[in-house]
């Protein structure tokens, strides 16, 4: 399997009438003028088919000036139903009469399942009326097709236009700047389909950035198998850290304790609310209270007992809003119940512990908050954490060489599925953090991180939901990975993820597609698996429509990296625009001494004066081949001189 064909006829985004065939098994011509594509095998040797291990069909790699339309043919490929209709506008125009639709947007992928069937995706069908007939294309918009292709005549049949297909599915990864004032488009993620029904489009799933489980069992691998930590060189010096958040209720516990009476009356006042409000019982100090160590008795609360009573009554508190809109009713009879508790003891943990959690059981009944299972299990899950990792009264810290055996894994899974709104109030209160790591480190294992969690997400609900068995197919995108790594890192991160996607534990064939400007990640991959993007023609400048051109370069793998910029990356020159102009300001210096010697037209002093200056600007260049082509010019020039005035310079 394997995508083998994208055309991008008009995106609303720049990029116009533009193909790229991804495959090195196949080539697709597409005849815009007759809306035909035909289809030719391509001969690959064995050792090409084998070059990236037995899970992986191929890795390609995209490469181009900025603008020239990477990130949008990435954002085409990988986006979700909904990112891709909000992105770029897809239905814009849609009319229930589908011959009175323009085609505002027009594009379309061709994949090679096996042997000669393939499968085409894509928008407005009419792209492909030369090879499609009139019934295929009573299509919607968007649409799915898939179809069986005789080479020998040039010709689709067995074409089944209402059938939907399942596979491959689609991991997208885009590197997020993480600067609030760089306003680019950064997808989230979400199920792509309600999975009840099939899917008009193949699975997409944007690599979730936002859960902690993948990273917590990548770390988890780093620290317990060699073969994970030598992806990175290193192990990274790692803490995973849990700081308790106080709910806004609770600010008012934060003054300054240098106070005059009437604040510390008003305080005093408000932790009795507080009392009241989370025990009924003014008299009981919150754990969260200001004042908690004056009440506080020797020995009473140890961090972990502290902490679990901090977040229970961040529960309680966080929640409480709701029992506004239960009606009078349901709200007089919640009361009551409420009422009829116990009073609980403030001295003893476990009392009041069970005082909190029946006060959850009551919050339930009545539907109130966000307080279910998941919720009264995380108290548990907080219990089980051996005691040493509450380091502080509002924090977990546990070394990551320890985490594993840690039964903290449970809480993590737990905060990561418990549904948007649950994930909300976990955010606010628990707040999960990796630390003691580079921001480099951290770059590196996101992007593996990320993949395996994209995957997992796939095995959990989609696979599950269609029933699918035995190897499955992924395409994976991933859009400057390298963004933040060591030049080491990028060096050496084709063969980890090679590694990594021919682990035993995957089942899957995969196709890679990396968008990069790295010259190092060339270096790894063959010349006819890089694509070079550049413009061409005059861009429209209503629209800025323009076209694009996709070539292969002449230097791929383990060709060198000057080779790689000139030919691949377009650039202008291999140095630095600040050092070339001032490497052409000391060569017109230069120039113009010379000049003055062979004139003779300055006095000695003057010569020798500008010959030290001209010595001292050169030896401000690194060590290579222009420095020493300057200084051997100068001292070419400097002994012309003295051979020529060697008469004047012996009387002197």
């Amino acid at each position: 399997m394997e995508l083998v064909y994208l055309y991008a006829g008009h995106l609303g985004k720049g990029i116009e009438n533009t193909g790229i065939n991804f495959s090195k098994n196949f080539e697709v011509t597409y005849d815009l003028a007759n809306s035909r594509i035909s289809i030719q095998r391509r001969k690959v040797t064995e050792e090409r088919k084998k070059l990236f291990g037995k899970n992986i069909e191929d890795i390609s790699v995209i490469v181009g000036k900025n603008g020239a339309g990477k990130s949008t043919i990435m954002r085409l490929l990988g986006l979700p139903d909904r990112l891709h209709q909000s992105y770029f506008g897809l239905f814009e125009g849609y009319s229930e009469d589908y011959n009175s639709f323009e085609g505002k947007h027009k594009w379309f992928a061709v994949y090679n399942l096996e042997g000669n069937t393939f499968l085409i995706e894509g928008y407005w069908a009419e792209l492909l009326a030369g090879n499609l007939q009139t019934t295929d294309l009573e299509l919607s918009p968007v649409y799915t097709i898939k179809f069986k292709y005789g080479f020998e005549k040039d010709l689709f049949y067995d074409a089944v236009s209402k059938e939907t297909a399942v596979q491959p599915f689609y991991i997208y990864f885009s590197n997020i700047s993480n600067l609030n004032w760089f306003d680019e488009y950064n997808p989230y993620s979400l199920l792509s389909y309600d999975l009840r029904e099939a899917p008009k489009r193949l699975i997409r799933l944007v690599a979730d950035r936002d859960r902690i489980t993948p990273v917590f069992n990548y770390l988890c691998k780093a620290y317990n198998h060699a073969e994970f930590a030598d992806r990175m060189g290193t192990k990274p010096g790692t803490t995973l850290k849990i700081k308790l958040h106080k709910d806004k209720y609770f600010a008012g516990f934060d003054i300054d304790d240098r106070l005059g009476e009437t604040e510390k009356n008003d305080r005093h006042k408000f932790e009795e609310e507080a009392g009241e409000y989370i025990y009924h019982n003014k008299e009981i100090v919150s754990a969260h209270s200001y004042n908690y160590y004056l009440h506080k008795k020797p020995n009473e609360l140890s961090f972990k007992e502290h902490f679990i009573l901090a977040y229970m009554e961040n529960e309680i508190v966080g929640r409480n809003f709701d029992i506004r809109f239960l009606g009078k009713e349901l709200e007089k009879r919640y009361y009551s119940e409420i009422g009829s508790l116990k009073k609980c003891d403030e001295l003893n943990y476990e009392v009041r512990k069970e005082y909190i959690n029946k006060c959850f059981e009551i919050m339930r009944k009545y539907g109130i908050g966000d307080i279910g299972e998941p919720t009264l299990h995380i108290v548990e899950m907080l219990d089980a954490i051996p005691d040493k990792y509450f380091s502080k009264l509002y924090s977990i810290e546990i070394p990551m060489d320890e985490a594993k055996d840690s039964g903290v894994n449970v809480l993590i899974e737990q905060l990561d599925d418990r549904g948007s709104m649950g994930r909300i109030y976990s955010k606010e209160y628990l707040d999960l953090s990796f630390s003691d790591m580079s921001s480099g480190e951290a770059h590196f294992i996101d992007v593996f991180a990320a993949i395996q969690g994209a995957i997992e997400e796939f095995e959990k609900y989609y696979k599950k939901a269609y029933s699918l068995e035995g190897k499955q197919n992924c395409i994976i995108l991933l859009d400057e990975p390298d963004m933040s790594f060591h030049p080491e890192w990028t060096r050496t991160f084709i063969r980890n993820l090679v590694d990594f996607l021919n682990e035993e534990d995957k089942d899957y064939n995969f196709q890679v597609i990396i968008a990069t400007h790295s010259p190092l990640i060339l270096s790894d991959i063959p010349s006819d698996s890089i694509f070079c993007l550049e413009r061409v023609g005059k861009n429209d400048s209503a629209d800025n429509k323009f076209e694009v051109r996709v070539t292969h370069p002449q230097y791929g793998m383990l060709s060198g990296l000057n080779d790689i910029l000139i030919d691949s990356f377009f650039v202008d020159s291999l140095f630095g625009q600040l050092a070339e102009d001032y490497a052409n300001g000391l060569i017109k210096r230069i120039e113009k001494w010379e000049k003055n010697l062979f004139l003779n037209s300055t006095a000695k002093a003057m010569e020798d004066k500008e010959y030290k200056e001209l010595s001292e600007a050169i030896n401000i260049l690194g060590e290579g081949l222009v420095k020493a082509s300057l200084k051997q010019r100068l001292e070419r020039a400097n002994g012309w001189y003295f051979i020529g005035d060697g008469p004047k310079n012996d009387q002197n």
